[in-house]
């Protein structure tokens, strides 16, 4: 009694010994093959009256793996005797085996019925479990994500048949393979659109660096700081201005500001209404060369050197690309942390990078739960599989569509409260698709005005929130869809619903761009503002002064960029920068 499962165990293991033994296996050993472990299951004890380790302590051997139950494993901890035991006693193992058949037992019936039935028994819940996993995948891939309500009037079936005309070329699968030819058709801007595909994936890179940035944020907490201030241009502080303006202040985060101008008044007066010696610099520059970040940072690290001396680098942190000027510069000063961003996602589709996310958890805020809403909408928009309800597709090919129709106006209307939960949105949008007169230039906050008021050329994205009724917006909304303009409304849960917004918004600009055939991540304008502007200041570091007007400050790519500022005084300078202003018409004066 209560010997013949730790005999089998025992002449098993002599088996094994035997087959993974011999020259056959020494020549398959040569080859680099491993051994097969034995596995002895279930060994907790359901006896009373065995010893509670019987199936433990006696089962110890070399390249075996016991499947100890929780409760038994605690008991071996507590009285255990760990030793090699499973070879001890294996005369008496065959004796116990060889007299079974006494008892009417017949090992070999026995040993096929347990192996047919517990295959049975396995069998059966692991079907239901792939099952199971296999209906919750193909729920993930569209549940919970924010639905887009579009009502498109008479543009509806151009939109409906762009959607089909990308399904059918298999536009999903090729946009997550990275094929540049759905944009553009030369080789430099194909390389181009390559290289910047990063963010499509960057929402399940940063889930890793989760526990990085909360660490950071926790000693910058002890080390007594009171306040953040980030500063930098354009997309790199597009997300802290919205996660500012859509949140509260985290019950664990620090009060934050934001610099994104070079105007003189607001400089002072971050400087005037921040505890300078406890305060936190963020500066973020992806290239590590933009003018206006790296001129905040010079200025505040001077404020900081008069007040902390050589220690002043401990108020400064860098976001930006790794082997930029900056991060050189950064080391010199003594950053206390510089994050080295990835050099595939471009600045206006860096939201849920170090860019936002740094900025996210220093304010206090859940940047896990931003990250996890973002990977929803990532799955959603085909991540895994082609999916035939893209939601970041849909949205892209209607305004791709509406554009090309002559609604190349985009008009975001938020709630009031809380306040602008569309803004990146809208400037990233905007930024890209402002760009050689194509597609939608989002224009600037104003009240929604009435049908009368607009022209032919507007689409209208309301971005609210469900069960909070926004009764202003929504007559003025159902006044401009009867009146024949397009209405696409987002509803979401939350403010941490952004964290998929902001997927779904780069989605949609990268589909949008497609349909205009234009590269939606190169930046032209944009590059060549900072030429213009790195030559200006180098002629003033060098003259001492403002060029005079004829006077180029900046050649690239065989283009000469001119100053068209010049003058003794301000109203010189002025009347030569703003020329005489073109007649005033009608749609220049109609809000937005």
């Amino acid at each position: 009694m209560g010997e013949v499962a730790l005999a089998s165990a025992k002449l098993a293991y002599q088996m094994y010994k035997e087959i993974f033994s011999g020259p056959r296996w020494e020549a398959l050993q040569a080859q680099g093959a491993e051994t097969q472990r034995l596995l002895w299951a279930s060994t907790g004890n359901k006896n009373p009256k065995y010893d509670d380790l019987k199936y433990v302590e006696n089962l110890i051997g070399p390249k075996t793996v016991n499947t100890v139950p929780v409760e038994t494993l605690d008991i071996f901890r507590e009285r255990g005797q760990p030793a090699v035991r499973l070879e001890e006693g294996l005369d008496k193992a065959r004796e116990v085996l060889r007299r079974l058949p006494e008892l009417g037992i017949n090992l070999e019936e026995q040993t096929n019925f347990l192996e047919v039935d517990g295959a049975k028994k396995f069998n059966e819940p692991f079907g239901k479990l792939m099952l199971s996993i296999d209906t919750k995948r193909k729920q993930a891939l569209v549940a919970d994500v924010v639905p887009v309500a579009m009502r498109l009037g008479g543009y509806q079936t151009a939109v409906d048949n762009k959607i089909l005309e990308l399904n059918d070329k298999k536009f999903t699968e090729g946009f997550w393979d990275k094929k540049a030819d759905l944009w553009v058709q030369d080789a430099a801007g194909q390389e181009s659109i390559r290289s910047f595909m990063g963010w499509l994936r960057v929402a399940e890179t940063m889930v890793g660096r989760v526990p990085e940035i909360e660490q950071f944020v926790n000693e910058v907490k002890a080390a007594g700081f009171r306040h953040v201030v980030v500063m930098g241009m354009g997309g790199s502080t597009m997300a802290p201005i919205v996660f500012k303006a859509a949140f509260e202040q985290g019950e664990n985060g620090l009060p934050m500001s934001v610099l994104d101008t070079t105007d003189p008044g607001t400089v002072r007066q971050i400087e005037a209404s921040v505890p300078l010696a406890e305060t936190l610099f963020i500066v973020a520059s992806k290239s590590g060369t933009t003018a206006e970040p790296l001129a905040f940072g010079d200025y505040f690290y001077a404020k900081l050197k008069e007040l902390k001396g050589e220690r002043a680098g401990e108020n400064f942190v860098a976001i930006t690309d790794p082997g930029s000027k900056f991060v050189t510069s950064a080391t010199a000063q003594g950053y206390r942390r510089i994050f080295l961003n990835f050099p595939d996602v471009g600045g206006r589709f860096s939201a849920l990078s170090y860019f936002g996310l740094v900025p996210a958890a220093l304010y206090g805020l859940p940047i896990g739960e931003l990250l996890e809403r973002a990977i929803r909408m990532m799955r959603a928009c085909g991540a895994y599989c082609p999916v035939k309800r893209n939601p970041g597709l849909e949205l892209g090919a209607a305004l791709g569509v509406l554009a090309q129709l002559g609604r190349d106006k985009l008009t975001l209307v938020v709630p009031e409260q809380p306040e602008r939960p569309g803004v990146v949105a809208g400037a990233a949008h905007r930024r890209k698709h402002g760009q050689g007169g194509q597609g939608h230039p989002a224009r600037g906050r104003r009240a929604l005005g009435e049908p009368s008021l607009y022209g032919q050329d507007r689409v209208f994205v309301y971005v609210g929130y469900k069960n909070q009724p926004d009764e202003a917006n929504a007559s003025k909304l159902k006044a401009l869809e009867q009146a024949g303009h397009p209405i696409i409304t987002i509803l979401m849960d939350d403010a941490l619903d952004l964290g998929q917004e902001f997927y779904r918004w780069e989605v949609a600009t990268a589909v949008a761009s497609a349909v205009f055939g234009i590269n939606p991540f190169d930046q032209p304008n944009v590059q060549a503002a900072k030429t213009a502007t790195d030559g200006l200041m180098k002629v003033v570091e060098t003259q001492g002064s403002l060029p005079e007007k004829s006077q180029p400050v900046a050649t690239e790519n065989g283009i000469a960029y001119y100053s068209s500022v010049s003058g003794s005084n301000a109203a010189e300078v002025l009347k030569a920068f703003l020329p005489r202003p073109a007649p005033a018409t009608s749609s220049a004066c109609k809000p937005t």
